[in-house]
């Protein structure tokens, strides 16, 4: 799947990094199925203003999270 960039599995969840959050939210279910996984929650870790502006910021410098 392109776009992610860090997987990391703990204590039953699985938090995933990725530059696509919508191709992976498009990807998901299809994938949760596919392995015979249920999902209970699906959450952004960053949906402030401030991570949005860093994002931006850095993709202006040319700077890749």
């Amino acid at each position: 799947m392109t776009g992610v960039e860090q997987l990391e599995i703990a204590d039953g969840s699985l938090t995933v990094e990725t530059s696509d959050p919508v191709g992976l939210a498009r990807a998901l279910p299809q994938l949760a199925v596919e392995c015979g996984a249920s999902i209970a929650a699906i959450e952004s870790t960053d949906e402030d203003l401030e991570s949005v502006y860093g994002y931006l910021t850095q993709r202006a410098r040319g700077v890749r999270r």
